[in-house]
Formats: C-alpha cells, sequence, structure tokens
C-alpha cells in the first residue's frame, strides 16, 4: 500500500518543468532518477537490491534507471540526457515511464517549447494541413530516444491510447498520464476493439458512423449487441457507441495524414535548441479496423 501510495504521489506531483538542481552535472541527473530509483527494494531478500538495469554514464551526461516489482508486473523506466550550450549550462531531457500508471512523457529544466525547433507542433508531423478538433485535447503524443552517445535525438509521433484524455491546445503533447478527467467513452473504449477483431464486414464501421445500422449483417449486429447493457463497461445505447467511433475515426483520418512519423532532432549548441536533421517516413497504412485493432486501449491499472 505504501508502494502504490508513493507512485500516486509522485506521477500527479510531478511538474513538466523541473528546476536547475545544484552540484555538479552527475548529481543533477541523480536527482532527476530518484522516484524510480527510490523504488528499488531487495525483492527476493538476498540483501541485494533488485533493479532491471542502471547505466550510470552521468559524468558524460547520461543516466538510466530500470526497476520493475511484482505487483501487477509494474514498473519505471526514468532517462535522462544533458545537452550543453555555449555558455557552459546544460539543458536537461528527462523521458519517464511508469506501466501501471499509464505515464510516458518528457520533460526538462527548460520549458520545452523552448528547446525543441521553432514552431514545432503537429503540423511538424502533418505539414501544410489546417487541422481543427473538436475540444482542447491530444490525439497524438511525443516519443523519444535519449542518446547515450552524442546528442542526435529521435523523436516519434504516436496515437494516445484510446480512452485517455489528455487537455491540450494542440492535437500533440508532450507525453500521456491518466489524469481525474475522462471521456463519455472511455469506460467501453475497449469494446470497439473487440468489435473490430470479430465482424466478418470491415464496411460495419462506416454503417456505425453513418447511422445505417440497417445495412448491418445478422452476425456482425449480433456482436455489436453484446457491447450494448447497463454494466458500466457497456455502451449505454448504439447512439453512444456511435458517437465514440466516431471519435476514433477523427483520430484514424489525422494519422492517414501523418508525413513524417519520426524525426532526428540536431543540437544546436549556440542556441541551446534542436533543430530538424532528418524527417522520417510517414507511418504504416492502416485502414480504419487495423487501426482499431493494433492501437492500445487505455484500461485500469491495479
Amino acid at each position: 500500500m505504501k508502494k502504490q501510495l508513493f507512485i500516486i504521489i509522485t506521477i500527479f506531483l510531478t511538474h513538466i518543468v523541473y528546476g536547475q538542481s545544484s552540484g555538479s552535472l552527475s548529481d543533477q541527473l541523480w536527482d532527476q532518477v530518484q522516484n524510480c530509483y527510490s523504488m528499488i527494494e531487495d525483492v527476493d531478500e538476498d540483501g541485494t537490491l533488485d533493479f532491471d538495469e542502471i547505466i550510470n554514464d552521468s559524468k558524460n551526461g547520461y543516466l538510466k534507471v530500470a526497476v520493475s516489482w511484482p505487483t501487477c508486473g509494474c514498473n519505471c523506466i526514468e532517462t535522462v540526457g544533458a545537452y550543453k550550450g555555449s555558455d557552459g549550462n546544460y539543458t536537461i531531457l528527462k523521458k519517464e515511464e511508469w506501466g501501471c500508471s499509464w505515464v510516458d512523457r518528457i520533460s526538462s529544466n527548460r520549458k520545452l517549447l523552448s528547446i525543441f525547433p521553432e514552431n514545432f507542433g503537429i503540423n511538424t508531423f502533418i505539414p501544410d494541413r489546417n487541422i481543427r478538433i473538436e475540444g482542447n485535447y491530444a490525439l497524438f503524443y511525443l516519443d523519444i530516444e535519449i542518446p547515450r552517445i552524442g546528442t542526435d535525438t529521435k523523436v516519434t509521433i504516436k496515437t494516445i491510447p484510446f480512452g485517455m484524455v489528455m487537455e491540450n491546445n494542440d492535437i500533440l503533447c508532450f507525453g500521456i498520464f491518466q489524469k481525474e478527467s475522462f471521456s463519455n467513452c472511455n469506460h467501453a473504449f475497449y469494446k470497439i476493439g473487440s468489435i473490430a477483431r470479430k465482424i466478418q464486414n470491415e464496411q460495419t464501421l462506416d454503417f456505425i458512423i453513418n447511422d445505417q445500422f440497417e445495412k448491418i449483417s445478422t452476425h456482425d449486429m449480433d456482436i455489436i449487441k453484446k457491447t450494448i447493457g447497463d454494466n458500466y463497461s457497456d455502451f449505454k445505447s448504439l447512439s453512444e457507441l456511435r458517437m465514440c467511433l466516431k471519435e476514433l475515426k477523427q483520430t484514424h483520418d489525422l494519422y492517414s495524414l501523418i508525413e513524417h512519423e519520426t524525426l532526428l532532432l540536431g543540437w544546436n549548441k549556440e542556441k541551446s535548441r534542436f533543430y530538424i536533421k532528418e524527417k522520417g517516413n510517414h507511418p504504416k497504412s492502416m485502414t480504419f479496423m487495423e487501426f482499431l485493432i493494433e492501437n492500445r486501449y487505455w484500461s485500469v491499472g491495479c
């Protein structure tokens, strides 16, 4: 119980921008991994602390700590890297992952938008598009690989797990973490994945969205009806299912417009800022059905 309480406090009180620590570069990096490092225990009681991996190259600007514990297979990974500016100061970038808490985000000792390329946002990945959606929430998030050697840094745009709500002014955010805000659909989103896997006709998804339920085959309608009910995890009606499926179709339509799934960012030491060094290819093409089957669905962790 203590450990679970600590995780909850850690996740919800950690700020996106944290202060620069005093001391050596090594001390500064170690300060940033203490949340995960403090989870290390002597699980097998052999007198030695157990952890998955620690890569300590902190004196050269890189540190990674990975720990897991036997509660539902939970784990944490914190990786930090230092990027030196021409003034001798370091920009510290951190990637943080907590498996059971659906946390996967990046943070820095500086405002993130001030260190990423100018005008960085969804249009960096979907150029020359006037993108509008209903509501102020993100559909995609940025994943990052902090390098141990050099400063070239790979970033990837990923779809936010279906059912998570990330309030944001841009549809691209810098990470995911479950908050006390939910969509009308997240309680049953995973059942859409079940429908996509079991129906025989891919057009059934379009029939639902277009309110053409009379065109759905008996086989596929029987599958759909099994997701409608009074339980919390059910859709309350066909109309609610239609509304939730339309939300995911909007995400798929935008996913299909992505021109660059990855970017390689170089580090400009004079400006203490990243720039786009290379642009990757578009992501794998997927039909709407494939998109629903292959993506992750948020669920309550233990």
